[in-house]
């Protein structure tokens, strides 16, 4: 049995972030809702691609499977002003995963490809995983927001304004919360970063598959920018997503706290490689992300 989509009274994110309809069979068309705010947001953030994408996919499965990867390639920017047309092509569907094909496209040229995994719930037969960082409780941080003028503090006006067109969505009428937390101190500023974040209200729904998509949303805003931190004397130029992928390793809900650990392990030819793992409360290690993203000095 294939699910549907949720309900219209469901919750509001169900008609902003993840707001798709059905236009035919594996067809859907995507909206949006341009943020409110003095920067003229001209670009479809990311993360909003990847979300959409992993809704249209998730319609097309068993109620039975979960999102166990996601793997996308954004292949031109997105134009906010128009809708993005999401065709999945179902590859395959076996008796424990079904994976599915994604096109998201506007005026008929891709703009993102997607390939999604879905997996049936089995029992472990045997489990390991990172530990969780030891980081203060969300509560007791204070309530202010990260901004990208404190991340990326050398950044040119117009490289944050860029920014700010392609994920002001995410950044600045954020339907989630973001505390940053602080990194121990080695004696090297490194590229990393840690953060507590979640969906600013609670979401009624208990679809866990609805909750992965809006992860998959929040997961592409902050990943990127934690390249350039031990840059001090970076003059930012541009900034952009080229891939982005999600590995779901458990259920987890996007309207409770988790922790956002990224870190760089790399950046060379104006290309940066992003890994962040996100921790349940409990310490269980719930998604871990990958990126690679282009940057580039201010000419």
């Amino acid at each position: 049995m294939e699910r549907v989509a949720a309900a219209h009274d469901e919750h509001l994110l169900a008609d902003t972030v993840l707001r798709i309809e059905e236009l035919d069979k594996d067809l859907y068309r995507g909206h949006h809702v341009v943020p409110p705010g003095s920067i003229k947001v001209t670009r479809i953030y990311g993360g909003r691609l990847v979300g959409q994408a992993l809704e249209a996919a998730t319609r097309t499965v068993a109620t039975t499977l979960l999102a166990n990867s996601v793997h996308t390639y954004f292949v031109r920017p997105g134009d906010l002003s128009i809708p993005v047309i999401y065709r999945v092509l179902r590859l395959r569907d076996g008796q424990s995963f079904a994976t599915r094909s994604v096109l998201a496209s506007q005026r008929g040229r891709p703009i993102a490809i997607v390939m999604a995994s879905f997996h049936i719930h089995e029992p472990s037969s045997f489990e390991h995983q990172h530990p969780m960082p030891a980081v203060p409780p969300p509560e007791s941080l204070d309530s202010t927001e990260v901004c990208l003028n404190e991340v990326l503090p050398e950044a040119t006006e117009a490289a944050i304004d860029e920014i700010k067109m392609t994920a002001s969505e995410a950044l600045y009428a954020s339907p989630f919360v973001t505390k940053k937390c602080p990194v121990h101190d080695t004696g090297v500023k490194e590229a990393r970063m840690l953060m507590w974040l979640k969906l600013r209200d609670p979401i009624p729904s208990s679809h866990i598959s609805h909750h992965l998509c809006l992860l998959a949303f929040m997961s592409d805003a902050w990943i990127l920018p934690t390249a350039v931190i031990p840059h001090t004397q970076f003059q930012l130029g541009m900034m952009t997503s080229l891939d982005h992928t999600l590995w779901f390793h458990c259920p987890v809900r996007a309207d409770e706290w988790l922790l956002y650990d990224t870190y760089s392990p790399k950046a060379v030819n104006n290309r940066a490689l992003i890994t962040g793992r996100l921790y349940k409360r409990d310490g269980t290690l719930a998604v871990t992300v990958v990126q690679e993203g282009l940057i580039r000095s201010k000419l």
